[in-house]
């Protein structure tokens, strides 16, 4: 079959004709024959021919494997020179790369280009990475692997500090003496290959630990009048160590601070070139989170240095050992929005809970405030300081500003709230909560254990905010009425009441329909009244309202 000979090795072919066939092949009518004798297991009427098939087996297929293995061999030569020739031509080719004509400076930039680290999404986030992870971030591994592919290229790669100049280290994973002693050569040779150019450093320590920790820390002191910019995300207890930082960081253009319960420090005080740390008059939102009344004074003492904030949140202040009054500087503020949300761990509601809030609003002044919100996330509700709100409302001459009301988990007297809602009179949405019984452990609710104080949600509430044509009502601009409820409320007083607000709505060519959030407890039984439902339903259908009824869970 071939027309020209070719030698590969010691195998020469001059034609694939040469190579072995068995005189024992089957042909096509003796393969037909042996299936169907399988099929019917039958026995051949002559077996002299199968049985000489079977005796001459083994030396024939061993011809078979001697020609195979020479045309493997054979094989795996030429595939081994087609190989050896491509890489040359290749090689040939390469002579030729664009790349190879570019100037250096475009070579940095895209070597620069190379380093594919996660360090910047890892750094504020739980992921851990491990020594070898972090000796190959610091080493630049993609830079050194581009270093090998040429003289010049290793030339421009090594002599260009720019290069060098980002360093992310993470502490966390060194946190052992014996780690870190290996890490201190590591951080001073990734310093050197900067040069003297500015550096870029992503710092993490999140975890307190000994004097080895510190000397790490000061090894990447040693260089601080060259950084330009800096991300940590560091324990305070380790701010110590960078003492040596102070009034010499010239260069220090960005810096970023992460971090858990962060402390006061001055370190970053003297930076000529850094603007100010916290653009207060930038900021349009503070929240206090987890925090307690111990430190309550601190964050207090930030809002008036913001002066275009729109929001001040509290969210879970514990107030579970707070003893003494919180003695709070007046504040006056333009904020839109004031929420809190108390925390009380213990097995009573103290009576300093309500004083929290009863301080609170005595130091605010709010004169801008659109939304108000106050919740006990406790299974014992906050007794409300409504003389305390009223006074506040006085105060910050916000009635006619406000137009969101929340409060759950407070146990307010009916009259205490027929008092506050017509001193808001521009209120488009109200969010209100029945209260579980205190008395009882939870179960099932009956009328008797619920103290009337905690039923907020009442025929007498749903009546006076029912709308009328001609007579004057509690909220007349109301859009929202969401509750949790112990649906202690008769139902055709409930429908009454929505479908005059929807009507209500109607007239004054809202944008949108009436809407009715209900959340029911757990303890109130599945099964709610059908023709709530089927009147709720009706009026949805009918495109004048919008309703929900959901479950909401209630610690016990």
């Amino acid at each position: 079959m071939l027309a020209k000979s070719t030698t590969m090795g010691s195998f020469t072919y001059a034609s694939v004709t040469n190579l072995f066939s068995s005189s024992l092949l089957p042909t096509p009518a003796q393969q037909a024959e042996l299936s169907d004798l399988l099929r019917s297991n039958s026995g051949p009427r002559d077996p002299t021919s199968a049985r000489s098939v079977i005796a001459g087996s083994r030396l024939e297929l061993a011809r078979y494997n001697i020609d195979i293995r020479i045309l493997k061999a054979a094989l795996e030569g030429i595939i081994s020179d087609r190989d050896a020739f491509q890489l040359h031509v290749d090689r040939c080719s390469s002579l030729f790369a664009p790349i190879r004509a570019l100037p250096p400076e475009i070579l940095v930039k895209i070597f620069a280009f190379s380093e594919t680290s996660h360090f910047g999404l890892d750094f504020i986030s739980d992921r851990r990475i491990n020594p070898r992870e972090h000796m190959e971030r610091l080493a630049k591994h993609e830079l050194l692997r581009l270093s090998r592919v040429c003289s010049v290229w290793r030339s421009v790669i090594m002599g260009t500090p720019s290069l060098w100049a980002t360093i992310h280290v993470d502490l966390d994973e060194w946190w052992l003496p014996s780690a870190s002693h290996r890490l201190d050569p590591l951080l001073s040779a990734a310093i050197e290959r900067a040069g003297s150019f500015p550096l870029k450093f992503s710092l993490r320590a999140r975890m307190s630990a000994g004097d080895h920790r510190g000397r790490n820390l000061r090894v990447l002191a040693q260089c601080c009048a060259r950084w330009q910019s800096l991300s940590l995300w560091i324990h305070s207890g380790e701010f110590r160590h960078l003492a040596s930082i102070k009034g010499n960081i010239p260069l220090l253009e960005k810096l970023d601070i992460h971090g858990d319960w962060l402390q006061e420090f001055d370190v970053f005080e003297d930076a000529p070139r850094l603007p100010p740390l916290v653009p207060w008059d930038q900021l349009r939102a503070l929240d206090f989170e987890d925090g307690n009344a111990e430190n309550l004074r601190s964050f207090m003492s930030l809002i008036p240095r913001c002066p275009n904030l729109s929001s001040v949140k509290f969210l879970a202040l514990d107030v579970s050992d707070l003893t003494t009054p919180l003695a709070l500087q007046p504040i006056q503020c333009n904020t839109n929005c004031l929420s809190v949300t108390l925390r009380n761990t213990r097995d009573s509601l103290p009576a300093h809970c309500t004083r929290v809030v009863s301080d609170m609003l005595d130091c605010f002044t709010l004169p801008c405030a659109k939304q108000l919100a106050f919740r006990m996330d406790s299974p014992w509700p906050l007794r409300w300081a409504n003389s305390t709100f009223m006074a506040f409302l006085s105060r910050s001459s916000s009635s006619a500003t406000i137009t969101s009301l929340a409060l759950e988990g407070i146990a307010i007297e009916a009259h205490e709230l027929l008092e506050s809602l017509p001193a808001l009179p521009r209120l488009e949405t109200v969010s209100l909560a029945d209260l579980l019984p205190t008395s009882e452990a939870p179960g099932p609710v009956s009328p008797a254990d619920v103290h009337a104080d905690c039923i907020i949600v009442t025929d007498e509430l749903l009546r006076q905010l029912r709308w009328t044509p001609d007579d004057p009502c509690l909220v007349p601009c109301l859009r929202v009425f969401s509750c949790t409820s112990l649906f202690r409320f008769t139902p055709q007083m409930m429908l009454d009441f929505v479908a005059s607000r929807a009507e209500a709505c109607r007239i004054a060519a809202a944008a949108s329909r009436f809407e009715l959030r209900m959340r029911r407890h757990p303890e109130v039984p599945p099964v709610l009244d059908p023709a709530l439902i089927a009147g709720l339903d009706v009026l949805q259908r009918g495109g004048d309202i919008w309703y929900c009824i959901d479950i909401v869970t209630v610690e016990p």
